[in-house]
């Protein structure tokens, strides 16, 4: 499959205690901060090799638990673990390759089944208390369009599906409207949850990858920019396009401003924002991984200097403790997990699995 800006047997759970005074009122006590407690390290194994794997890591003994879903059930979660959804205690485990979603506690890892029968499944998204939504590339090579399947969360079945565009990936929710980026048809897919049905479409740059919402409820869209011909083959440098950021109106459905990268060689993927959500954090390089960048949704352009200086094939921002999260790239043996502040400093690192594309806080 082409690579593109996609993607131990215990969970250890800390908390802190807060010293009360039992007869009297304590001024000088203060209530704990929030804190993260798991990091759930998304890993998606070697290609064909079924390997792929979450790994949990805790923030505050600075462990980490490099399979616990094996360790657990004797299987691994399977082929290609492509994304990773928390609702309450459940954890979806998107497992591209192998046509399927594994359910587990997200505490104990043990299993709660799978949902299988999907063709390609990328992201999971949660609609509504019963309903659930994946995205499903169907096609290996872009020739026919993705679809949505309509999962029932009380059975966890396949109760429908919608057509979509080609190689649909993350989702988001906003307005009471689902905002789906395709990939390869470039375009955003606009839904009605209620009627599921596709209600609008609006038109992107070159190959979309991911969505946020920012601080002011607009939508925030990262495009990869064109590299490819329809063979696949690279291009020359002269006929690339270059990788943007977009700003959208999800009132109105249209394009508010574009923000080129300048290189026309370079991918721009992986956008994630900060717990505030006023700043953008993105991947950026010439193809697989890249150099963390961040922009200032507030800003006219880009800074031109990285953040981080160092290629990595996953990125995360923890919403609570603003630490940046990457994952170096490499499928033949498990990689690390390297913590930066929000300067480029490093913090800790610690050893997680094979080929880790993301991460997911708890």
């Amino acid at each position: 499959m082409i690579k593109s800006f996609k993607t131990k047997s215990l969970l250890l759970i800390t908390g802190s205690t807060i010293f009360l005074n039992a007869c009297k009122d304590t001024p000088d006590a203060k209530p704990s901060p929030d804190v993260t407690g798991s990091v759930y390290v998304i890993n998606e194994g070697n290609f064909g090799s079924g390997n792929g794997s979450i790994s949990i890591y805790n923030p505050q003994t600075k462990s980490v638990s490099s399979d616990p879903f094996f360790a657990k059930n004797g299987f691994p979660a399977g082929d290609v673990v492509q994304s990773l959804t928390l609702i309450d205690s459940i954890m979806y485990i998107v497992v591209n390759n192998s046509n399927k979603i594994e359910i587990a506690d997200a505490n104990t890892f043990i299993t709660k089944g799978s949902i299988k029968d999907l063709a390609l499944p990328r992201n999971f998204i949660k609609v509504n208390s019963n309903k659930a939504y994946v995205s499903e590339w169907v096609d290996a090579f872009g020739g026919q369009n993705g679809r949505i399947s309509i999962i029932n969360l009380t059975t966890n079945t396949i109760t429908g599906s919608i057509e979509v565009g080609k190689y649909p990936g993350p989702m988001i929710i906003l307005n009471n409207k689902l905002f789906l980026v395709n990939n390869l048809s470039n375009t955003i897919s606009v839904i009605d949850p209620t009627t599921d049905a596709v209600v609008g479409t609006i038109n992107t740059r070159t190959q979309p990858n991911s969505i946020v919402i920012d601080k002011n409820n607009k939508i925030w869209v990262a495009c990869g920019g064109k590299k490819y011909d329809e063979s696949y083959s690279l291009l020359p440098e002269d006929q690339m396009e270059a990788g943007c950021l977009q700003r959208i109106d999800p009132v109105n459905n249209t394009v508010e401003q574009t923000f080129d990268f300048g290189n026309k060689t370079d991918d721009i993927g992986k956008m994630t924002l900060n717990g505030s959500k006023d700043k953008l954090y993105f991947l950026s390089s010439y193809i697989g991984s890249g150099k963390v960048y961040s922009f200032d949704i507030n800003n006219a352009a880009y800074s031109s200097s990285p953040v981080i200086n160092r290629d990595f094939y996953g990125l995360g921002v923890d919403p609570l403790e603003n630490k940046i999260y990457t994952g170096t790239y490499g499928f033949s043996s498990s990689q690390k997990m390297i913590i930066y502040n929000t300067t480029g400093v490093a913090l800790d690192s610690a050893i997680v699995g094979v080929g880790p594309n993301g991460f997911v806080f708890k």
